[in-house]
């Protein structure tokens, strides 16, 4: 199964439902550039929680390259 299967209610908003998949993405060598120029960007100029994120976004993609 592929997708997020989400479930959302009037004044309780959207959840996820169940475990969900996501397709493995396929970016060229100028994507991960750009990618990990932005990531990057958003460590040394975003509030502490979005610039961890980033970083551990950022350290995946090395470890898949």
């Amino acid at each position: 199964m592929l997708g997020a299967p989400i479930d959302g209610q009037a004044g309780v908003g959207y959840c996820l439902t169940q475990v969900f998949f996501l397709p493995e993405f396929a970016f060229s060598p100028d994507e991960l550039d750009a990618i990990t120029l932005g990531l990057g960007w958003v460590q040394q100029r975003a509030d502490p929680a979005l610039a961890r994120s980033s970083e551990s976004a950022l350290g995946k993609i090395r470890s898949a390259r």
